[in-house]
């Protein structure tokens, strides 16, 4: 049977202060509502909030609406072994100093940059860790074939990209912004775009391990 819990849906009253944008941060377009879930304590996602559906259509992600993702693990829709590992320790730091932790990460479209802060909270008096993401800043560039999920792959190459700023790995010269590491790998020169991996880059992991420190 499934256990039903009664979980409060995040609003004013009971997120923190954290949440806050800094409305003088540059920014492109008007701003976004934030995207919110929340996890129990067996970390399935319960709880859906804010503009998820819209945000998941507009970037092509039907699989991932609300009605495919509620009740179902945070973990399988986790990408990459590292990234993981990275989240369940931001996780348990969360629930062990119920501190909320807050840092800025890349969600990139293939025609703009795309930068936001996400808060992860815990409530005390409920076992729910709630997920805030607001997008900070956007920088429109040119578009970038290998950020589109409709373009044309190739299943016998792979190119692996940060989850946190999106960077790209090139062979072993270090991580690259996505138009320079399409320049480095001439992807120009390709009919189909690699299959894209995800991990932690060097950086991005110890900017990961500061906020556990």
């Amino acid at each position: 049977m499934n256990e039903s819990k009664n979980y409060a849906k995040p609003h004013e009253s009971i997120l923190p202060k954290v949440y806050n944008i800094n409305m003088n941060e540059p920014r492109t377009g008007q701003s976004q509502p934030p995207v919110i879930y929340g996890i129990d304590e067996r970390d399935r996602i319960v709880l859906i909030d804010g503009a998820w559906d819209a945000f998941a259509v507009a970037n092509h992600a039907e699989h991932v609406i609300s009605s495919q993702v509620l009740h179902t693990s945070l973990w399988e829709h986790c990408r990459g072994a590292m990234v993981e590992q990275v989240y369940r320790n931001l996780l348990q730091r969360v629930r062990v100093t119920k501190r909320p932790i807050e840092f800025i990460y890349r969600c990139d479209a293939p025609e703009r940059r795309r930068f936001i802060r996400m808060c992860i909270t815990k409530r005390e008096d409920q076992p729910l860790i709630t997920f805030m993401n607001q997008i900070v800043r956007e920088e429109l560039r040119p578009y970038q074939a290998l950020l589109d999920v409709t373009a044309p792959r190739r299943s016998d190459e792979l190119v692996a990209m940060c989850s946190w700023c999106n960077k790209v790995r090139v062979d072993e010269s270090g991580w690259y912004e996505v138009e320079d590491a399409i320049a480095a790998l001439k992807l120009f020169e390709r009919d189909a775009c690699p299959e894209i991996t995800h991990t932690i880059c060097p950086s991005c992991l110890a900017r990961s391990e500061a906020e556990l420190a």
